[in-house]
């Protein structure tokens, strides 16, 4: 069952675009929820390459992780044991890459242009497995695509 409350506050974020870091967990943490749902979801992650990625927003105190293997998916707030890679950054650097409008027509174009920028700039730092934070950069417009679809099939107004 998907949180009624964060049904609410991915509504909004869908509205309003993802703007700032917890939009992003909440993301996660959707995603994780409906994965459990829906057989959909649980085998469009099939493919999801193993991930364990912290990242950590310097200037706001907020950290939050995801994993991801093989239909698995796990994210939480704080900081997660031994992740693969850490990015840290600022959150108007977190913003820059990631904010967006959620309704997505291909979730396959990656913000990888935003985030090479902001890394080039020295306005972000990776720790560990750079693939690993790509790998993360290249699901977020995936995400987005899933919580539209998911908004779209299962919770209309």
């Amino acid at each position: 069952m998907v949180d009624s409350n964060l049904i609410e506050e991915i509504k909004e974020i869908r509205k309003k675009g993802v703007s700032k870091p917890s939009d992003g967990f909440k993301i996660c943490e959707f995603v994780k929820q409906m994965a459990k749902k829906s057989e959909e979801i649980y085998w469009e992650l099939e493919d999801a390459c193993a991930i364990a990625v912290q990242l950590v927003i310097t200037d706001a105190d907020y950290e939050y992780w995801l994993k991801m293997e093989d239909r698995w998916i796990d994210c939480g707030e704080g900081m997660v044991n031994d992740p693969s890679a850490t990015v840290s950054l600022t959150s108007a650097m977190w913003s820059k890459i990631f904010s967006s409008e959620i309704d997505l027509p291909d979730w396959k174009l990656p913000p990888y242009d935003k985030f090479v920028e902001v890394y080039m700039s020295d306005n972000l730092v990776v720790d560990g497995d750079m693939q690993q934070a790509l790998a993360y950069v290249d699901l977020q417009p995936f995400f987005a695509f899933l919580v539209s679809k998911s908004l779209d099939d299962f919770f209309k107004d």
